[in-house]
């Protein structure tokens, strides 16, 4: 694992440092992830990221926001889906996470501008009882392109992550069963399609007989 300060990484958007400004003020431990702060690290910009993923404490932001900023948003619809999914296979995971975003039908004056600002994605809010800190999420992710994240004082990258940007490769790096394996190759067949067009897929041999049987379960093209 290698972190470097947030400070020293160029062009860092405004939007990033009023988020770590935001929940640093109200002493709420944060972790950005996801495809806005990899593109930023990659690409060097973030024009197809489609939301920013903040993921944060349950109880911090039940006791340290009011109601009225709390009430300004709402379970995302997919995630409602998921959780109804979830919940009728009784297979409801011990550590549920919550995912919300701004109504856009409220206004309130107590929600920071930079919830409803038009020139950044739209931020994710993911709440979790069992919040997990930046260094330690950044090698959950299935993807070494993707294991990178930040606490808003420094950005967190693994080893997969480094080699992934220097070689141009998209490696599996997690792959627990066929349904991972699934996720995986969608997410590639994803980035593959468009910013990381030059990106080659890598599968571990270890993973290679997982990848196929995930083929044959889900991939109804094959």
């Amino acid at each position: 694992m290698q972190s470097f300060k947030l400070l020293d990484t160029p062009d860092v958007p405004e939007i990033l440092k009023n988020i770590f400004e935001l929940f640093g003020e109200n002493n709420v431990p944060i972790c950005v992830f996801g495809g806005y702060l990899r593109d930023l690290i990659i690409l060097g910009h973030n024009k197809n990221s489609q939301d920013i993923d903040i993921r944060l404490p349950l109880n911090e932001w039940c006791e340290e926001f009011p109601r009225e900023f709390r009430a300004a948003f709402r379970l995302s619809a997919g995630h409602q889906r998921f959780l109804e999914r979830m919940i009728n296979a009784k297979k409801m995971p011990t550590n549920p996470a919550f995912v919300y975003r701004v109504d856009e039908s409220v206004k309130t004056h107590i929600l920071p501008y930079i919830f409803y600002g038009t020139d950044h994605p739209p931020l994710e809010l993911i709440l979790m009882q069992d919040f997990v800190p930046a260094p330690e999420d950044a090698p959950n992710a299935d993807l070494g392109i993707c294991q990178i994240s930040s606490d808003g004082f420094d950005f967190y990258a693994t080893d997969a992550f480094l080699r992934d940007k220097i070689d141009k490769t998209l490696t599996v790096i997690n792959c627990a069963d066929t349904r991972s394996a699934w996720q995986s190759i969608r997410r590639i067949r994803r980035f593959q399609a468009g910013s990381y067009a030059d990106y080659k897929a890598v599968w571990p041999e270890e993973f290679v007989h997982i990848r196929d049987a995930a083929l044959t379960e889900f991939d109804e093209t094959t």
